[in-house]
């Protein structure tokens, strides 16, 4: 019989797969404990609340606009706005920077369709978190609409 290192064919075979074994596994544990504990970039969340607003807009879905925002306002400039100046939600909406301060957050983001960025103020932290305002130069004149 084989022992481990005998140098025999079978020992090598043997250590080289108990080898591969542990390398993987140490890789799957590794891997799996930064993406539970890593989390999810900050940006993130507001992504995906930034882009059901615009989603909305583009729909001029009024109840949605209501459920995402705080106020008449922002619904209202949703309603109004010209085409131009929402975004296409085809692309991916970027955040780019934040500002907090209490439980407001006024993000940086971009979106496909216009070169200048918008400003999203948000109110609230987590289910509770709705728009506030949003603002741009996107759509008013000298502004340059591109696809991104």
């Amino acid at each position: 019989m084989a022992e481990r290192g005998d140098g025999t064919a079978r020992g090598r075979l043997t250590d080289l797969v108990r080898i591969v074994v542990l390398v993987v596994g140490f890789g799957l544990l590794t891997w799996r404990l930064v993406a539970r504990y890593a989390g999810s970039g900050r940006g993130e969340a507001f992504q995906s609340e930034i882009r059901d607003f615009f989603r909305a807009a583009e729909a001029r879905d009024s109840a949605r606009l209501r459920g995402l925002s705080i106020g008449d306002e922002p619904v209202r400039w949703a309603l109004t706005a010209i085409p131009g100046a929402l975004p296409r939600m085809a692309g991916r909406v970027k955040v780019d920077g934040m500002q907090s301060w209490g439980d407001t957050t006024e993000v940086l983001a971009w979106g496909a369709g216009c070169d200048q960025p918008w400003f999203v103020t948000l109110v609230g932290r987590g289910r509770a978190r709705r728009i506030r305002e949003v603002r741009t130069e996107c759509g008013k004149p000298g502004a340059r609409d591109t696809a991104r």
